[in-house]
């Protein structure tokens, strides 16, 4: 599985570089600007969870007692298996060089145990839908289909007035909240996120923590006939319940679908699920 993780890092990378989206240390790609660059980070944002990562790449033997020391420490010529990973010259990095190029690209879910964790997730959730979707022999039970006794049929009113209650809900309470001036929330919208107060009520959507990049950039591909396999790691995917949806770019989860992973297209996915 690590195969697959290094192939999403890798290519959230080159997405990043296409659109300039990375710093100027990253994008020479020199020695120096690397490691100015992992100082910087390291004071930006630092998370606990990359504690491992971090010691492994700049102290393997454990010498120093804390990350600024590490970083101070490395000789820059340990950052070339890196560069030339980056530069795509090397198909067999060490594990160490694709975990820390992860870091610092700010790549999600990370660390790899968290990355095969959400994966081995996602696959068991696919297994069981599968399971549950497989054709059914029960006989059909007296009173169903077309001859729906007037109860099922009062009931299946009473849905259908419940869901236009809400979505009046929805619309009454959109138009009716005071806006804040910090929108620090977001909510998915059927093909993008909107930034929300965090505060707000809006009856049937996730509201979570803005995530700024997914919020500019993270879209749901609706025209899918336009996609070939010239977009070969250059959009995202999801296949849930045989149902595949296109998206602009990473993410670290789907949008609705919580513990579904978002993962590159390959060539062989956009012939299959995509184009005319």
């Amino acid at each position: 599985m690590f195969e697959e993780f290094k192939q999403e890092v890798f290519a959230a990378y080159k997405d990043l570089t296409s659109r300039h989206k990375l710093p100027d240390e990253m994008e020479s790609l020199t020695r120096f600007g690397l490691k100015r660059y992992a100082q910087r980070i390291l004071a930006d944002r630092y998370d606990r969870k990359d504690d491992e990562v971090i010691r492994q790449f700049f102290d393997p033997q454990n010498l120093y007692a804390s990350h600024e020391e590490r970083i101070d420490h490395f000789d820059l010529d340990g950052f070339r298996p890196l560069v030339l990973f980056m530069q795509g010259r090397t198909k067999n990095p060490h594990d160490r060089v694709v975990k820390i190029l992860a870091w610092l690209i700010d790549f999600e879910p990370r660390p790899y145990a968290e990355w095969r964790r959400m994966r081995d997730n996602d696959r068991r959730m696919t297994n069981d839908s599968g399971a549950d979707t497989a054709e059914d022999d029960t006989p059909t039970p007296e009173g169903s289909g077309t001859n729906a006794t007037p109860q099922k049929k009062s009931k299946l009113t009473w849905y259908v007035v419940g869901a236009a209650l809400l979505a009046g809900l929805a619309v009454y309470f959109a138009i009716n909240q005071p806006e804040c001036l910090d929108k620090q929330c977001m909510y998915w919208a059927t093909d993008r996120y909107v930034a929300v107060c965090c505060e707000k009520r809006l009856p049937g959507a996730n509201i979570v923590a803005i995530r700024p990049y997914e919020l500019e950039h993270f879209r749901k591909i609706t025209q899918t006939d336009t996609l070939t396999a010239a977009h070969a790691n250059k959009v995202w995917y999801s296949k849930i319940d045989n149902t595949v949806e296109f998206f602009t770019a990473p993410a670290t989860r789907h949008p609705v679908h919580h513990g579904r992973l978002i993962k590159p297209a390959t060539a062989y996915i956009l012939e299959k699920y995509a184009g005319k």
